[in-house]
């Protein structure tokens, strides 16, 4: 964080009721967001000091090669009996927060283009945040998993038909438990224009990916003190790829059909999956002395019931 805070505030009361009067303008004020690689200029209105009450009328957030910013208006209170309450809207019309090409210690590169409609109103320590969200057409960003890549078992039997998730290509793990969100109640409506590509990094070093294009409709809630859920469709409409190391097959290319998709019914962790990717193969057969070249799909499928990897 880099800037100045420029202006006049008069104080006054006794210190159990302390009352301000006054206003604050930011100056030349930008935060820098290493997870994202991006520069954000905050730029505002003055901002008024009343009582106890701080009022922004327009905070402009905005990464420092866009044009149109986040906008924050609302108030906050200092001190009691309020102490912490906000009431606080935040707006924007297809503002692009992201706009880098990978950087060291990112988690996130690429394009994200988003139009959110939020409120937020109590105590910050338990926010009723509400509203909606809008990922929009031209958005092309991928999440780096800086953790452990996704492990491959070395059991090549039952390769061209998986019956159950017991034969895929991953080893099952220990289904995660999600942290709780404290006193937060937050409910979310998420639509994702289907021009949206989105995509992961399975390695650090981009070897292993995922990309997938597609949109859909869903509804986030997280209740005080309580897990997440997520109610909603993803169809992966414009198709993808996967690239992934398969044990002695190699590393191969997967495109996954446009059919696909992706359901939650409530638990984040456990979507219903209809999923199909497929690598082509050309190989030598020989039919009555005869060699020829036939092409084979060796196919990925995914159905059901998801139950963690």
């Amino acid at each position: 964080l880099s800037g100045f805070i420029d202006g006049k505030v008069k104080v006054t009361g006794s210190p159990s009721k302390i009352c301000l009067h006054g206003a604050l303008e930011p100056d030349a004020v930008f935060a820098f967001v290493p997870a994202v690689g991006e520069i954000f200029a905050i730029e505002s209105k003055p901002i008024l000091l009343e009582g106890n009450q701080v009022k922004l009328e327009e905070i402009q957030l905005r990464p420092v090669k866009q044009e149109k910013p986040l906008t924050l208006h609302g108030t906050f209170n200092l001190f009691e009996p309020n102490a912490s309450y906000a009431d606080l809207q935040i707006k924007g019309n297809e503002v692009t927060i992201l706009d880098s090409k990978r950087g060291k210690g990112q988690i996130l590169y690429g394009k994200l283009i988003i139009s959110p409609d939020i409120t937020l109103r109590g105590k910050l320590s338990s926010p009723t945040i509400m509203g909606g969200i809008d990922l929009v057409g031209g958005t092309n960003a991928t999440f780096v998993n800086t953790k452990s890549k996704l492990k491959a078992k070395n059991n090549m039997a039952g390769v061209v038909v998986f019956t159950d998730f017991a034969d895929t290509l991953f080893v099952n793990k220990e289904t995660p438990v999600l942290p709780l969100t404290g006193g937060a109640n937050i409910a979310l409506n998420v639509h994702i224009d289907p021009a949206v590509r989105l995509g992961v990094d399975l390695d650090e070093g981009h070897q292993d990916y995922a990309t997938l294009q597609g949109g859909g409709d869903l509804r986030l809630r997280i209740p005080p003190y309580s897990e997440m859920s997520l109610i909603g469709n993803f169809d992966i409409s414009g198709g993808g790829e996967i690239r992934y190391d398969i044990p002695v097959v190699g590393r191969k290319n997967f495109n996954i059909d446009p059919s696909s998709r992706v359901t939650w019914t409530g638990d984040i962790l456990h979507p219903s999956i209809s999923f199909k990717a497929i690598h082509r193969v050309r190989a030598e057969v020989v039919e009555n002395k005869q060699s020829r070249k036939v092409d084979f799909n060796v196919l990925i499928f995914a159905k059901e019931v998801e139950d963690g990897y």
